[in-house]
C-alpha cells in the first residue's frame, strides 16, 4: 500500500498510516465464523510512506489496528445469530472486553440498581426466558492520560446503545420478512461496548461511561401487552401501544441511568 502521494498533500503520516489500516481492514471484512473451509489469503500488508516523521507513521499504525479491531468486534457481534448470543452471552462478552481494557464492569439483573431505583423498562423482555440484563461500563483515564478542565475536574462523556438480541415485536408480531435481520437490533450494545474496549489503548483522556440495556422482545405468556403502563427509571409513565416499542423502553431506561452521570457538554469536553 503506497501512501506516498497522500503524505505529500500534506497528510502526516500518522494520520494517513491510521485512516489506511482502518480502510483496508473495513473492506475486507467478512463474517466467517460459520463458514467451513474459508481462509484468509492475505499474509502480509507493507505500507509505504515517505515522510521524515520519526518513527514514520507507527503511532497511527497502532491506532489504525486498535479502531479496526473495534470495529471488527462491533460488526461481529451484530452479525451472531441470536440463538448464540443472548443477552447473557451479551454481558459476558462486555465482562471479558472490560477485563482486557482496564474497565469497571457492572451488570444488573432486571428491576435492580444500586441507588434503589429499578430500571423498570426491561419489562418488556419479560417474555424471554432468561432474564434481561443491563450492561454498564465505565473507563477512567490514567492521571497521564486526562484532559482536566480549569476547574481541574475531568469531563465525562456518557453512550447509550440499545441491545435488543432478538426482536420478534412481541404480541405486536412482525412479518416473517421483518424479522430477518432482527438478531441486529443489538448494534447500538455491541457500538457502546467495542467503543469503552478501544478507550485505553487509544488514550482517551476523558471518563466514558457506557450503559447497554439488553433483552428480547418475544411473544409469550408473561409478554408486554398493548395498554399495559410502564414506569422508567426517571419516574415518567409510558403507555404501550404497540409492543414492537421495547428498543424506545430500554432506551429511556438507558438515558435515565446516563443523565444520573451528569455527563459533560460536548461542547465542553472536547480535550
Amino acid at each position: 500500500m503506497d501512501l506516498t502521494g497522500i503524505t505529500k498533500l500534506g497528510i502526516g503520516a500518522e494520520q494517513a498510516v491510521e485512516a489506511a489500516i482502518e480502510g483496508f481492514w473495513g473492506a475486507r471484512y467478512r463474517f466467517t465464523r460459520y463458514h467451513a473451509g474459508d481462509p484468509d489469503p492475505l499474509e502480509s500488508l507493507t505500507i509505504v510512506v515517505a515522510t521524515e516523521e520519526v518513527p514514520p507513521g507507527e503511532r497511527g499504525l497502532e491506532r489504525g489496528r486498535v479502531i479496526a479491531d473495534a470495529t471488527r468486534l462491533a460488526r461481529d457481534l451484530s452479525n451472531e445469530p441470536a440463538g448464540a448470543l443472548t443477552p447473557v452471552q451479551l454481558a459476558e462478552v462486555a465482562v471479558e472486553i472490560a477485563e482486557r481494557g482496564g474497565l469497571e464492569a457492572t451488570i444488573l439483573r432486571r428491576g435492580g440498581h444500586r441507588r434503589g431505583r429499578p430500571w423498570r423498562a426491561a419489562r418488556c423482555g419479560r417474555g424471554f426466558g432468561p432474564v434481561p440484563r443491563l450492561i454498564k461500563l465505565v473507563y477512567e483515564p490514567s492521571a497521564a492520560q486526562a484532559r482536566k478542565r480549569p476547574d481541574g475536574s475531568i469531563p465525562t462523556v456518557a453512550l447509550v446503545g440499545k441491545g435488543i438480541t432478538f426482536d420478534s415485536g412481541g404480541l405486536s408480531l412482525k412479518t416473517p420478512e421483518g424479522m430477518l435481520t432482527m438478531k441486529t437490533d443489538m448494534s447500538g450494545a455491541a457500538d457502546v461496548i467495542a467503543t469503552l474496549g478501544a478507550c485505553r489503548a487509544l488514550g482517551v483522556g476523558v471518563r466514558v461511561v457506557g450503559f447497554a440495556p439488553t433483552t428480547e422482545n418475544m411473544p409469550g405468556g408473561r409478554a408486554t401487552k398493548p395498554g399495559d403502563v410502564l414506569k422508567i427509571r426517571n419516574g415518567k409513565t409510558i403507555e404501550v401501544v404497540n409492543t414492537d416499542c421495547e428498543g424506545r423502553l430500554v432506551l429511556a431506561d438507558g438515558l435515565s441511568l446516563a443523565a444520573e452521570e451528569r455527563p459533560t457538554p460536548l461542547s465542553t469536553s472536547r480535550p
